[in-house]
């Protein structure tokens, strides 16, 4: 039960401190790089490619896929699921695996205090 509540209390920790994962400056560097390379997308690329990323309309920056701005924050968060009130966060890319064990480890050490 002890054991539940600290592992509880070491993920919130976790993800209310980690960076929810706000697009690195590397790339939005490489991204204009690309872009006053005037680099075109060809029809055969299937992978990742600069055309891919969107501008914001909030901090009108370029973002890549499934980024999305967070109001509260006021930044963009790579793979955004929500902002929760709980953590003080955003849960992103780089903190939901923390969120998601917070909310398991949470509800187990409830469930053995019921029991």
């Amino acid at each position: 039960f002890n054991a539940l509540w600290l592992l509880a209390a070491w993920s919130y920790a976790r993800s209310s401190l980690t960076d929810p994962g706000l697009v690195p400056d590397e790339w939005l560097n490489f991204v204009r790089e690309m872009d006053t390379l005037g680099q075109e997308r060809s029809s055969s690329h299937h992978g990742w490619h600069t055309r891919g990323a969107t501008l914001c309309n909030h901090c009108q920056h370029k973002r890549p896929e499934r980024a999305h701005h967070c109001s509260i924050c006021g930044r963009c968060v790579m793979r955004m699921d929500h902002h929760c009130p709980w953590i003080g966060n955003c849960v992103g890319f780089k903190n939901h695996k923390y969120f998601i064990l917070m909310t398991f480890y949470g509800m187990l050490a409830c469930g053995c205090f019921v029991l």
